[in-house]
């Protein structure tokens, strides 16, 4: 299993402000209280030579030769040596970010150490992050509350399906079709080579079948995959990736209810109002998640951020004021900062002003 990383992590300082402590987190930073394993790559090393030795050990002393049961004895010995360097139990407020992972201003996982990570279920209903490096060796696994907690870590180490492409080696079976196949989930979808495409816009539902990851598409015979890698993580990034197309799409569908139209500004706003509460069967409200994903996004419009933040401005609660005030203060534009801290305060007539600037800059 591989992963081909879309470049290089750079850091979020910017060359203008002044120098931030290592541990101080960017904006697109994750930071939590967690449970972290570090596993040694050294002490991998060595507990596989040790495996590998007593191995030897046990086929050469089956032939008769006396050697094997001094590698036996070798390989038993490396492998008492390495058990103590093999992982390394941390607790404490870790900082994540493109840069890495660090602990108390100490760097204690870099990224460019990092090729994978995938977010791993436990029976127990806790998750688990796994980060491992080239060939499979494992780096380090964290614990955390849930699986989307999980994900938040994988963004912001940019280790994520929409930052790196999730690959794995495997056998693929569609209907009387079946073929050896290099699987990549990407983005969009995920891609069987040499074979087709199953963009996420066909899929309904992935599910675990015995040693099988199957796509369920809403037309056509699932396509099975049967992987030589762990199968949780094949299935969790593809499951990732499917609930990152449709939240894609529910913000396709909202922009043209946030969007301004020929209403007044009074109307507007009014209709912005009412999108969170229950409506007619066929739009139904618009869930909290979705408006925060638009308000926050800094590659939007100037109005659909301000019209989503004044959409949740109706029910937030001081947490979701200091929020809004805290997405204002990171963004670049004026416009949406008065924007977003207008509906933060609930200035309806400051509001409305920034509303329609906004909307006439972009028209005119």
């Amino acid at each position: 299993m591989g992963r081909m990383d879309e470049g290089d992590p750079q850091s979020n300082d910017s060359p203008e402000s002044a120098p931030a402590s290592d541990d101080a987190p960017s904006d697109d930073s994750f930071r939590g209280a967690v449970t972290l394993v570090r596993h040694s790559v050294k002490g991998w090393a060595a507990l596989t030579l040790a495996i590998a030795l007593a191995l030897a050990g046990v086929l050469m002393k089956g032939l008769g030769a006396d050697a094997g049961i001094l590698l036996i004895v070798l390989g038993v010995t490396v492998a008492l040596l390495a058990q103590g360097e093999v992982s390394e139990k941390l607790a404490g407020v870790i900082v994540a970010d493109a840069r890495g992972v660090r602990m108390d201003g100490k760097e204690i996982l870099p990224r460019a150490a990092m090729h994978d990570g995938f977010v791993e279920p436990r029976r127990s209903g806790r998750h688990v992050v796994k980060l491992v490096g080239r060939a499979h060796v494992p780096i380090a696994t964290i614990a955390v509350e849930t699986a989307a907690r999980g994900e938040e870590l994988l963004r912001a180490l940019k280790l994520d399906v929409l930052h790196a492409t999730f690959e794995s080696v495997g056998r693929c079976h569609v209907g009387k079709r079946r073929w050896r196949a290099r699987v990549l989930v990407t983005a969009d979808g995920v891609l069987a080579r040499p074979g087709e495409f199953y963009p996420y816009g066909e899929i309904e539902r992935v599910t675990l079948e015995g040693l099988d990851v199957v796509l369920h598409r809403i037309e056509g015979a699932p396509l099975r995959l049967t992987s030589h890698v762990e199968r949780g993580a094949l299935s969790e990034r593809i499951r990732e990736g499917l609930e990152a197309f449709r939240r894609r799409t529910r913000i396709g569908d909202v922009s043209v209810r946030l969007a301004r139209g020929r209403r007044t500004v009074g109307e507007w706003m009014a209709a912005l109002r009412a999108l969170t509460r229950p409506s007619d069967y066929r739009t139904g409200p618009v869930p909290d998640e979705t408006l925060w994903r638009i308000a926050e996004d800094p590659a939007l419009s100037a109005s659909m951020r301000a019209a989503a933040a004044t959409a949740l401005g109706v029910s937030i609660d001081t947490e979701g004021r200091a929020r809004l005030r805290k997405a204002a203060a990171t963004s670049e534009s004026p416009r949406i900062r008065v924007a977003l801290e207008a509906a933060a305060s609930s200035e309806d007539d400051e509001l409305a002003r920034a509303l329609e600037e906004c909307a006439e800059r972009e028209q005119g």
